[in-house]
């Protein structure tokens, strides 16, 4: 923030001196300098206003603005993939990120993924953190396993076999994490997460869990496993789908890029009549950037159920979810559920303000003028307080707006004040004129 001079409001008249011989002068920190006669006031440095209510208001140059809490970390490589690759889920720190198109980077372990760049993450082909579809069972053989979890995500629960007993419901059978699908006489439940997991005939379906701000994060749940017994084979719940933050200065999704955090599909019964597992629920996908183009795919779609004979058809997951936070964002690519939370990535709102700026003399406050920009979505309002008590005189003043009606003998400071943040508001050249009575 500043109070730049410029002239804008500028006046020059001669010096008044009244019966005490006293002159019309001004008095600012020595961060501010004053003109030598009646005129303006301009910030000479780039110092730090006091005052501040968040941290993150910054000055720099002429402007003032909320800086960005966009984490990128310090690294200094970079790297490209070119050819099909693994990763361990875990947090990593590049300068760039690259993924080349036709290649896909599957992401290994139960740890959500991570990946922080102080540059450009580039994807034009696939990261690859979906939950692993549930087995299918076999009649007069065996039952389907769960399928594994995604980065972060609950596997999937197993279907259930015995040649002799039946029918069974065992606990065996129920998915992992907080949604999981039960498991019951019959197929298995869908995993829950943005929303409930489908009930079937035999299992209650997941709740949901989580919120629109992955705060904290959260991945997918796995489906329930199909019953058994009488030689029927249960199919296996799929795995819930990962978890996948990609923070940048720049990331692009090109057309032919993804981002999968599928929930596995259910496995089917072997056409015993038994059931089919549930299908595991979808993981998350959080991206924050300063600048955000998604020309390609984000899929958190939950897997389907199992398929089997008749009715024993296992519930379907239910969606994860997707959060875009971003300053400038284009996203005319596919976006499977639609993000819950399209956010900035500035810091929460706040206010900084100038030191006390005083008159002297036979004086008169003059106009305050100043240039904004304000996107769409962001808030941002210029206040006078009192210089001593802090107290508001002049709210929402605009640009060109008169102080005259503040007691010259008041010192004042300027304000600003940043509400909601979607966009960068920056406030620049700021003039505080003032004139002689």
């Amino acid at each position: 923030m500043m109070i730049a001079g410029g002239g804008c409001g500028r006046v020059e008249p001669d010096l008044d001196v009244d019966a005490t011989g006293a002159t019309c002068t001004a008095m600012a920190p020595t961060n501010v300098a004053t003109s030598s006669e009646p005129g303006s006031f301009t910030q000479t440095t780039t110092a730090q206003f006091d005052g501040n209510t968040n941290s993150n208001v910054t000055t720099t140059g002429d402007q003032v603005q909320l800086a960005s809490n966009l984490v990128l970390g310090s690294a200094t490589a970079s790297v490209t993939y070119a050819s099909n690759n693994s990763i361990a889920g875990g947090t990593y720190e590049f300068v760039d990120f690259t993924i080349n198109s036709g290649v896909t980077l599957t992401v290994t372990g139960d740890q959500p993924l991570i990946i922080r760049a102080s540059g450009t993450v580039t994807i034009n082909g696939t990261i690859q953190a979906s939950g692993g579809d549930g087995g299918n069972g076999v009649t007069f053989m065996n039952a389907g396993a769960g399928g594994a979890g995604g980065p972060g995500g609950g596997a999937g629960g197993a279907g259930i076999f015995d040649p002799m007993l039946g029918p069974l419901v065992g606990a065996t059978g129920r998915g992992e994490g907080p949604g999981a699908g039960a498991n019951g006489w019959h197929p298995g439940g869908g995993a829950g997460h943005s929303a409930a997991g489908d009930t079937t005939a035999g299992a209650a379906g997941g709740a949901a869990y989580g919120n629109a701000a992955l705060s904290p994060i959260s991945a997918g749940s796995g489906g329930g496993g199909g019953s058994g017994g009488n030689n029927c084979g249960g199919g296996g719940g799929g795995g819930g789908g990962g978890y996948v933050q990609i923070s940048a200065t720049t990331i692009n999704i090109g057309a032919t890029g993804a981002i999968w955090v599928k929930g596995g599909n259910g496995g089917t019964d072997g056409g015993g009549a038994c059931g089919g597992g549930g299908g595991g629920s979808g993981g998350s996908i959080h991206l924050r950037a300063s600048n955000l183009t998604v020309a390609g795919t984000l899929d958190a779609s939950g897997g389907t159920g199992g398929t089997g004979f008749g009715s024993a058809v296992g519930g379907a997951g239910a969606p994860g979810r997707i959060r875009l936070d971003a300053a400038t964002r284009s996203v005319t690519g596919t976006v499977t559920p639609a993000s819950g939370m399209n956010g900035g990535v500035h810091a929460t709102p706040g206010s900084t303000r100038t030191p006390p700026l005083e008159l002297a003399g036979p004086c008169t406050w003059g106009a305050l003028s100043y240039t904004v920009s304000i996107p769409s979505g962001t808030t941002l309002g210029v206040n006078v307080l009192d210089g001593t008590t802090g107290a508001v005189i002049l709210s929402n003043v605009p640009s060109g707006g008169s102080l005259a009606e503040i007691p010259a003998t008041t010192p004042i400071r300027l304000e600003a004040a940043f509400g909601s943040t979607i966009g960068t508001a920056t406030l620049a050249d700021w003039t505080v004129s003032y004139t002689t009575r």
